[in-house]
């Protein structure tokens, strides 16, 4: 998979563990689609005339094209989507300045982002420090699928700080705390998703 990240700090590198959550089914007339399996939210296509020309050659580099959607804005960041050369879809933000901070593609067409065991692809700003082994979350940024309701981050001390999901995205500024697990919530308030930092 193809991730580029632009103006945003990373400290050190990170690495990602995903508990998996056994899939569950709901039948949908003759198809059986996957829980977390859907983002219903196919944006507004943005014109090409409007892709400023760093923005495109950061799209077309990163596995993207300029056939974005612009699925929403949250505070100063804008979400969008895009066809991946490969298939699939990528998923951009944008940052104050309008132009594009991270950018997703999937490699190889498929993504496991939205499913049961990946319901959010979150795009948050993180800081590592090798030294110290702490882990910080500059933001709560991303995109989540269908019936998740918020996506929060635990610290350390067992603290909760979470943001609601409109429109399968979601943003919100955090705290200085130091991130223990980022967690994803469903409509009835149950954990669905938890995703621990290395400390």
């Amino acid at each position: 998979m193809t991730r580029i990240k632009l103006s945003i700090l990373v400290v050190g590198l990170v690495l990602v563990a995903s508990s998996t959550v056994a899939a569950i089914a709901v039948t949908n007339g003759n198809q059986r689609v996957a829980r977390f399996g859907k983002v219903s939210n196919g944006g507004t296509a943005v014109a090409s005339a409007d892709i400023a020309s760093q923005d495109a050659d950061v799209l077309e580099s990163g596995g993207g094209t300029t056939a974005l959607r612009l699925l929403g804005q949250r505070d100063s960041i804008a979400f969008y989507s895009s066809m991946g050369k490969a298939g699939g879809l990528c998923h951009a933000t944008a940052t104050a300045s309008g132009h594009i901070a991270s950018l997703f593609c999937p490699a190889s067409g498929s993504s496991e982002f939205p499913s049961e065991k990946t319901p959010i692809l979150d795009m948050s700003g993180v800081a590592y420090d090798p030294t110290t082994h702490v882990t910080r979350l500059l933001d709560l940024t991303g995109f989540a699928a269908d019936g998740i309701a918020r996506v929060g981050v635990l610290s350390t001390d067992g603290s909760l700080h979470a943001t609601p999901v409109v429109a399968n995205v979601y943003h919100g500024d955090l705290p200085d705390v130091q991130a223990a697990a980022l967690v994803a919530f469903d409509e009835t308030g149950a954990e669905v998703y938890h995703h621990l930092y290395f400390r």
